[in-house]
Parts: structure tokens; C-alpha cells; sequence
């Protein structure tokens, strides 16, 4: 899913350019620079990023660093040149377990269905594909899916020839001499009209592909306020996604390169929690926990984490939320 390099179109960096969307330093007058934020076009990120291009943001305070994915967002956190960034949950612990103390302020989305595990017709239960040619990208939320899919049939990766592919998937599918393939929307839709059949998705492994905004500890007290606006124009522009969906759908369309009547395609597999789901997931970390510790074992067995990604209680925190009304 969105773990993947996604790589930006001419047309796509010539409007985050014209929005504006680009690392600057703090503007004349301004004592401390501003919040640096490392994030990607993909359609959970999108509320925000719509009340930056809305200029909802103060550029003296908030700065948007565009990149082709959340792995070049990782790196950018990770080197010390954000201090924030849009991540997946499984990328944050692998930084947590690599010595960076980060905490998760925001959850954006979790996947409910948008990523799953499609085979040729002929298998039809997870259990065939031992000895069969699976292939994904070889990112932490294909590890984790394809871990808790063959888990769940009593196998695990060295009981099947896995495979690694790159983010065009329906291409891999036709070259040929493959029997199954972690995917994801839209690129399983397009397998899926190929005669693929599902034969596990996200659903069946609730809290384990989830996207967050992740912050330097460090930067937590020195740019509270700004981040506190910032999470801001994400529920704002959410609350609109709700009550102002045909102006949503055309503010939206451009960035995600799709009609106005594909958009709600971008999300139909996608659980938004709003604020007070936030906070629920924040302040009551018990099922994230459990999740996390899923993760771990997925990301183990990879051979990504040679060391545990600290205390998990404290990976977490709803402080920075805006306040209930």
C-alpha cells in the first residue's frame, strides 16, 4: 500500500510545486524554524495535505517536504532532516528498534480491506500455496500480511518461493510464472479483472496496516503548537470528507489524479478515525499494543528488527489532539 516508493508524475510535482510545497526555512522575523513535515501523496494523507494547499497553515510555522513515499519520508526522519513524517506503523517501529525515539500523534487511516493477498484461479484456500510462487514488494506492510495470511493456514515465508516485485503489480502478474501476489487498491482491482480471486485481505488482520504521523520526541515540546494546528487541518478537512463530499470529491480529484466520481474509490477500503477515535486509540492503547506486538513477530521473521522497538507504552500519545467540543 502506501509503503511503497510511489513515484510522483511530472504533473504531480509540478502542482505540489505551484501549492507551495516545498522545505523552506523560517521566514524573516521568525526566532525558531519551522515544524518540518515529510510526507507523500497518498489518499490518507490527502485531508491534510488539503488544508496545507488551502493555506490553513502558517508557513512561518508549519513546512510540507513533498517525497515520492514513505520510504524517502522514513529516511528524511530517520537523518534528522524532518521532524515529522507520515509513516506506516510497522516503518515506525523499525525506527524505534534502530534508536530513534519517535511517537505516533496521529493515526490517518487504517487499511479495512485495501490490501490483500490474490491468487490464480485453481487456488482457492491459503494452505495451496506451499511450494507456490508468491510475490510482494518486499516493504514492511507486505511483510506483515503475508506473514499473518500464512500464519493463519499453519505456514510461514520458507514454505513458500516468495518472490519480490516492484510497485507495478498487474506487470509482474503478466510476465508470467507466478501463483499468487500481495496487492492493494487500485492495482487489485485491476488484478481482480484479470480473474485473480482474494484469498486474504486486511480485514482478517485487524490494526496491523495502519497509517500514522510520526515525531521526533525531541520535537514534541519545541513545536507543540504547531503541531497541534497541524493535526487540526487534518480533522477539519476529514469533518469535510463527511459533510461537504461533492466539494471534497473535485478539491481532491487533481492530487489523486482520478475523476471526481472515482475519489471515494481512494477510500472505500480505508477506516478514517476522527478525532474522538484518535483519541480512543491513543489514549486506550491496549488493541494497538496487541497489534504492535503482531507486527514485531512479522517484522522478526523478515530478519527487519534485530531488537526490540522499546517500550511500546511509550510509542504513543494523544497530547497533542485538539481539544473536544
Amino acid at each position: 500500500m502506501r509503503s511503497s516508493p510511489v513515484s510522483l508524475t511530472r504533473r504531480q510535482l509540478l502542482r505540489w510545486a505551484a501549492a507551495g510545497m516545498t522545505g523552506l526555512g523560517a521566514w524573516p522575523g521568525c526566532t525558531q524554524p519551522p515544524l518540518r513535515v515529510a510526507i507523500q501523496p497518498w489518499s490518507g494523507y490527502q485531508f491534510m495535505l488539503q488544508a496545507f494547499r488551502s493555506h490553513e497553515y502558517d508557513p512561518r510555522r508549519i513546512q510540507i517536504y513533498p517525497t515520492t513515499g514513505t520510504l524517502a519520508s522514513w529516511v528524511m526522519l530517520r537523518q534528522g532532516e524532518v521532524d515529522a513524517a507520515a509513516l506506516t506503523l510497522d516503518e515506525v517501529l523499525r525506527l524505534r528498534a534502530d534508536g530513534l525515539d519517535v511517537v505516533v500523534v496521529l493515526i490517518f487511516d487504517i487499511s479495512a480491506g485495501a490490501d490483500m493477498v490474490l491468487s490464480r484461479p485453481g487456488i482457492t484456500h491459503l494452505a495451496a500455496l506451499q511450494g507456490r510462487r508468491v510475490a510482494s514488494e518486499n516493504t514492511g506492510v507486505a511483510a506483515i500480511l503475508l506473514h499473518q495470511a500464512l500464519a493463519s493456514a499453519g505456514l510461514d515465508l520458507a514454505q513458500v518461493n516468495w518472490q519480490e516485485i516492484g510497485t507495478d503489480h498487474v506487470a509482474a502478474w503478466r510476465q508470467g510464472g507466478l501463483d499468487a501476489i500481495v496487492s492493494y487498491h487500485p492495482s487489485a482491482r485491476q488484478l481482480r479483472a484479470l480473474g485473480l480471486q482474494v484469498l486474504f485481505d486486511s480485514r482478517q488482520t485487524p490494526l496491523q496496516i495502519i497509517d500514522v504521523l510520526a515525531v521526533r520526541r525531541s520535537a514534541l515540546s519545541r513545536h507543540a503548537a504547531a503541531l497541534t494546528q497541524l493535526i487540526a487541518g487534518h480533522f477539519r478537512y476529514l469533518q469535510a470528507w463527511h459533510t461537504r463530499r461533492i466539494d471534497m470529491l473535485y478539491q481532491l480529484s487533481p492530487w489523486l489524479e482520478v475523476p471526481p466520481e472515482q475519489v471515494p474509490y481512494a477510500y472505500q477500503w480505508l477506516d478514517l478515525p476522527d478525532l474522538l477515535a484518535n483519541r480512543d486509540y491513543l489514549n486506550e492503547p491496549e488493541a494497538l499494543l496487541q497489534a504492535m506486538h503482531a507486527m514485531t513477530e512479522a517484522l522478526a521473521a523478515k530478519g527487519w528488527l534485530n531488537a526490540a522497538p522499546g517500550q511500546p507504552e511509550t510509542l504513543l500519545t494523544a497530547s497533542l489532539l485538539p481539544t473536544l467540543r
